[in-house]
């Protein structure tokens, strides 16, 4: 299933809301990769723990790039990045 990059909620305490994401913002790149899918910005995201990432993200009709560093969970035993967006 295809969702649109579009972030939904941005949770607070998270890197994701220190960066500066706001709901509506649209994801466009990821590290230098375009997006398609907001399923392609959460493996981008879970395969970067503890690691900087650029996001380019489109705000009404302006380009931002924020820098995010998503930050390390255990999941299924094996450490993963989280944003804080949905």
């Amino acid at each position: 299933s295809y969702t649109a990059p579009v972030v939904d909620a941005v949770l607070d305490g998270t890197p994701a809301r220190e960066a500066g994401f706001e709901p509506n913002d649209r994801i466009v790149q990821v590290g230098g990769y375009r997006i398609q899918s907001f399923e392609e910005v959460r493996n981008h995201i879970a395969m970067n723990p503890d690691r900087a990432l650029s996001f380019t993200v489109l705000r009404g009709d302006r380009e931002l790039v924020l820098e995010a560093t998503p930050r390390a969970v255990m999941r299924h035993g094996m450490k993963a990045g989280e944003l804080g967006i949905r």
